[in-house]
């Protein structure tokens, strides 16, 4: 997972949870590509998302990458869930990037499958698709 937790990366798809409007990065202390704080703002209503002290995303990640090397398969599956928080996927990323979103849920939002298909049609996306995997969709940019 080399580099995928860096969110400039990934901005360019990233869009405001409020107004869906692409998010623009202001005030910002970058260091090795990473945001180590700063805020995300969106383009159309202005909204604000404060990034602040990267290191609880490091901890966070350093767990669930601990937890997906050291706990034997069977165990992620059966006990482990009762215990401690992680999410076991047959893909390695989807377990540690789960698990992150699981105990970090500051901006983390719930959608239905509608609502997804609606952010897509809104965003200018065609040959929409659920994925059959939650309420993941895939599309294309018109």
């Amino acid at each position: 997972m080399n580099n995928s937790n860096n969110i400039i990366k990934y901005l360019h798809i990233l869009k405001c949870p409020k107004d869906h409007s692409d998010l623009v990065i202001k005030d910002s202390n970058i260091k090795n590509n990473q945001i180590i704080d700063g805020e995300l703002i969106s383009k159309k209503d202005k909204n604000i998302f404060k990034i602040r002290n990267k290191i609880k995303f490091k901890l966070a990640y350093l767990y669930a990458l601990s937890v997906y090397h050291v706990i034997p398969n069977f165990l992620k599956r059966n006990i482990v869930a009762k215990f401690i928080p992680f999410i076991y996927l047959p893909n390695k990323e989807w377990s540690i990037l789960d698990t992150i979103d699981s105990i970090t849920p500051v901006y983390q939002s719930c959608y239905t499958k509608k609502q997804v298909h609606d952010l897509f049609e809104t965003n200018n996306m065609h040959s929409i698709k659920n994925t059959n995997w939650g309420v993941s969709h895939i599309g294309k940019k018109n």
